[in-house]
């Protein structure tokens, strides 16, 4: 497994990463041990799974049980990923309903920063268009093709 820094692309092996400098993943906690627990610091200063690259944006969309909204997130995995076919995928686009009545399992992954950032512009205009699709049985939310 690697993990890759999101500041200055530094790929560690686990048993590197894990010898890294280990900081409070928050550093208002009182007791980082009880309350959010620690990672680990980049030499050159980056928190992993606190400053990795994401972006978030929120549409309201109608369902038969009214409009509920969703939000688009797509963020810097720092974990290394492979497709099956030899590509490192490092980034990542989940849709996150905000009810328990309807879910979404698609995913989509990506290689580089651009890709994602287009990946992410892509599925928001696609729900803002309106082409998805709920599958009334399990509720579930999917995209319609382009």
């Amino acid at each position: 497994m690697i993990m890759k820094c999101g500041n200055c692309g530094a790929e560690y092996e686990l048993q590197d990463w894990i010898r890294l400098k280990k900081v409070p993943r928050n550093p208002t906690d009182v007791s980082p041990a009880i309350q959010s627990g620690y990672t680990y610091q980049c030499k050159c200063g980056y928190i992993f799974g606190v400053d990795r690259w994401k972006l978030r944006e929120t549409v309201t969309i109608p369902t038969p049980i009214g409009d509920i909204n969703v939000t688009v997130s797509t963020s810097f995995l720092e974990v290394e990923l492979e497709d099956g076919k030899g590509t490192t995928l490092w980034f990542e686009t989940v849709i996150i309903p905000d009810t328990p009545s309807v879910e979404c399992y698609t995913c989509w992954r990506y290689r580089t920063k651009e890709d994602a950032r287009a990946g992410h512009e892509r599925v928001v205009r696609l729900l803002k268009e309106g082409k998805f699709v709920i599958n009334p049985v399990r509720w579930e939310l999917k995209l319609k093709a382009d």
